[in-house]
């Protein structure tokens, strides 16, 4: 996996000092430096994912007790501990500790919260860092494209919306979400494999809210989601997400399925077929 050098500046240097100087940034660390071990050494696995769950709380309550405003002195911290625990929290989804019975559709829309936060929080210290020395992570998050390789991701995600609008008024399609869910699928794609990241905390919680009732247009745009983490695939916090979640909603048969949505099921199934997961 190549790096860029100036990246690996940020985690190796920055990273380093701003986490000496706050606690909540450490934890924040120490907990993803778990989850790589639980994820990389599955003799150890759920050891080291409660070391990570442990450290993350941590974190979370060290950030809520030392994080009363954004300022220059702190905005490169909390802008790390942002990204830090997003990826933490893609690493919990595939955590064998107390959700062996919930699907990864479920555990997506628990963490929803969690990532809608730290992308609040990101935002709102986009002023202080926007010409300092994490400027390059803003860069990097709209540096390349998602490859679509085996299937037509635009094409298909065109026809679920479509078959949607169908089904729903223009106000019931907005008020739902899911109008805002696949714009930002569409930007995720467009902007590269930093954006996809984030997608979670780009939709709407009436959206997650179908989700957790089993909407089934709802359970397949987050499906589309999972086709895109598909490009994540070789890094380790990323993991099977983008399979796992495929795999869930296209074990449904297509027998009860309007013919745009077979279409949309269709190519994410390809997706699987041809090896590309």
């Amino acid at each position: 996996m190549n790096i860029k050098p100036g990246l690996l500046a940020i985690w190796q240097s920055l990273a380093i000092e701003e986490a000496l100087q706050h606690d909540f940034l450490l934890s924040g660390i120490l907990a993803l430096s778990a989850y790589h071990l639980a994820a990389t050494r599955h003799e150890i696995r759920t050891q080291y994912t409660c070391h990570a769950l442990e450290y993350q709380a941590a974190a979370f309550a060290k950030f809520q007790q030392n994080v009363r405003s954004v300022g220059q002195q702190n905005a490169n911290a909390i802008f790390l501990f942002t990204i830090v625990n997003m990826l933490c929290t893609l690493a919990q989804i595939s955590s064998p500790i107390g959700s062996e019975q919930k699907t990864v559709t479920h555990k997506v829309a628990e963490i929803f919260s969690c990532l809608q936060g730290m992308g609040s929080i990101s935002h709102a210290v986009f002023e202080y860092i926007s010409t300092g020395p994490t400027k390059i992570l803003i860069d990097d998050y709209c540096s390349e494209n998602i490859d679509d390789n085996g299937g037509d991701f635009d094409s298909a995600l065109d026809s679920l919306e479509t078959h949607i609008r169908s089904q729903t008024s223009n106000v019931q399609y907005e008020k739902s979400g899911r109008g805002r869910a696949i714009e930002c699928l569409r930007s995720c794609k467009k902007l590269g494999r930093p954006a996809t990241i984030v997608w979670m905390s780009m939709v709407d919680r009436s959206f997650m809210e179908l989700v957790l009732q089993k909407d089934l247009f709802a359970i397949l745009i987050v499906a589309f989601w999972g086709a895109l983490m598909n490009d994540l695939r070789s890094f380790w916090w990323a993991g099977e997400i983008g399979r796992e979640l495929i795999e869930e909603f296209t074990t449904a048969s297509l027998d009860s399925l309007q013919p745009t949505q077979s279409a949309a099921v269709l190519y994410l199934r390809s997706k699987i077929e041809i090896g590309n997961i």
